[in-house]
């Protein structure tokens, strides 16, 4: 049971320290045993790998500078957060902190703004802070850069895929339609598996359950992976200890606060290493899965019961969601169509209309322009980035009803490779009359409309599972 002891600082506080029931032993347990013993699991398989990653990234390493000017590059990047991370800098060297943690603590505050399933509970954030972050941020684009290398053993291979561009995407769904071994793609939690079996092919979306909660002794694997170099020691070493550090959650009135001091190391949505770690933990699974199935022609049935089997001994649970049809497959949130032999990318069409009409914040524009326009405007620059997403019936409604079809952007829209509705109605399991209504709700869409129908439920309950 928690501990429980309550500091009367700066208003009612209470710290809390999360212990275990020795008593109280079940399924988690027995997958942080699992997780703990994961090195004598895999043996040689494991050696093998790591003696890979750390080839690929001393040679990264070797290209790099200091651990100060690689800060610094990381601060001057194109990026969102660009003036965010310059001030900071400027904050850090003047007050004489440029080393250590640069943080104490971290806020633990709601996500605010995020599309949620109904009933399903809002989503934390860790926050270790801006300048907490400029520890080792720098670092964590060249870990994932080891990770898109495409590892091999035998018939088997795996890879990161960092970002869904469309020639990426094309030679995946083509590798998981049409394996000639086994291979695995993995972006954090969630992945894609396909193999030859002795019935046929298996494909299967793969997803790591509550993966941000589950991680233990992978903390220690990952800082096997990445502490190879000592001008990056003391980096390397703080970004851990970060995760160790307490989090404190306040009332909505800022009268009470809570401490919670974590007994071992836990992934903070807010960290550095957090897609790392979660490659990590997809990588290890992989290997397990080459290393159960040790080059055999297996069944689809056992193949699914493996992969099962080795997410458990690496001490997670693996949700495994057969691909019946190639339309079934999902990575991310893009699917595979068919069109005259040929495999081409489309993003999901409940990723698309999911959210649509909808802002976190103001809207932009200058406030002399009335409300509707601005939102009109927004509305369409939205419909606009969706130009390289797909040719679907989908799209060119939105554009017709958002953009006009008078533009000469549409011309070239409609020169380029069309997917044929029937692609999205395999997909979905739609009937003609389904896609017919959806079309309809989306041209008679106006501002200020909530639409509901059976179709969007379908259509999110395969893109979402809700």
């Amino acid at each position: 049971m928690p501990h429980c002891n309550n500091v009367g600082i700066r208003g009612a506080v209470r710290r809390i320290t999360a212990t275990r029931d020795p008593a109280n032993v079940g399924l988690h347990d027995l997958l942080i045993v699992n997780q703990r013993g994961l090195k004598r699991t895999l043996g040689s398989v494991y050696v093998e790998w790591v003696a890979w990653f750390h080839r690929e990234y001393k040679q990264i390493c070797d290209t790099k500078g200091s651990a100060t000017k690689e800060r610094n590059a990381w601060c001057d990047a194109e990026h969102p957060k660009r003036k965010l991370r310059q001030a900071i800098r400027r904050q850090i060297y003047v007050y004489g902190k440029d080393t250590g943690l640069r943080m104490r603590r971290v806020r633990y505050k709601c996500k605010t703004g995020e599309l949620l399933a109904v009933g399903k509970n809002p989503r934390g954030i860790g926050d270790l802070s801006c300048p907490g972050s400029s520890v080792a941020g720098y670092m964590f684009d060249w870990v994932k850069q080891v990770f898109s290398q495409k590892y091999v053993v035998g018939n088997y291979s795996q890879q990161f895929i960092k970002t869904p561009e469309k020639p990426v995407l094309k030679e995946v769904f083509e590798t998981l339609m049409y394996p000639t071994g086994m291979h695995l793609y993995y972006f954090s939690d969630d992945a894609c598996l396909s193999a030859v079996c002795s019935d046929g092919v298996f494909t299967a979306n793969l997803d790591i359950s509550q993966c941000d909660g589950s991680h233990y002794y992978t903390f220690s694997i990952l800082k096997e992976l990445i502490r190879i170099d000592p001008r990056y020691f003391a980096d390397v070493d703080a970004v851990f200890e970060q995760c160790g550090k307490p989090f404190i959650v306040f009332s909505t009135d800022w009268k009470e606060r809570i401490i919670f001091s974590p007994e071992t190391e836990i992934l903070y949505s807010g960290s550095s290493i957090t897609t790392s770690l979660n490659n990590t933990a997809l990588s290890l699974i992989g290997l397990n899965i080459c290393r159960l199935v040790g080059g055999r022609m297996v069944s689809k049935g056992e193949l699914r019961r493996i992969i099962v089997q080795a997410a458990e001994e690496m001490g997670f649970m693996l949700k495994v969601d057969v691909c019946h049809t190639y339309g079934d497959i999902q990575f991310l949130k893009h699917s595979p169509a068919l069109v005259d032999g040929v495999v081409v990318p489309y993003k999901n069409i409940g990723a698309m209309l999911r959210g649509f009409g909808t802002i976190v914040g103001d809207l932009p524009g200058s406030t002399g322009v009335s409300l509707s326009k601005r939102a009109a405007s927004f509305n369409e620059g939205v419909v606009r980035s969706w130009i390289h997403d797909g040719n679907t019936d989908v799209f060119q409604t939105f554009w017709r009803r958002y953009v006009g079809s008078d533009t000469p952007s549409f011309s070239t829209i409609l020169s380029g490779t069309k997917i044929p509705m029937e692609e999205i109605r395999k997909r979905y399991s739609l009937r003609v009359s389904d896609c017919e209504e959806l079309l309809n709700l989306i041209s008679d869409s106006y501002l200020g409309d909530s639409v509901e129908s059976r179709v969007l439920d379908v259509i999110y309950a395969k893109d979402y599972g809700y």
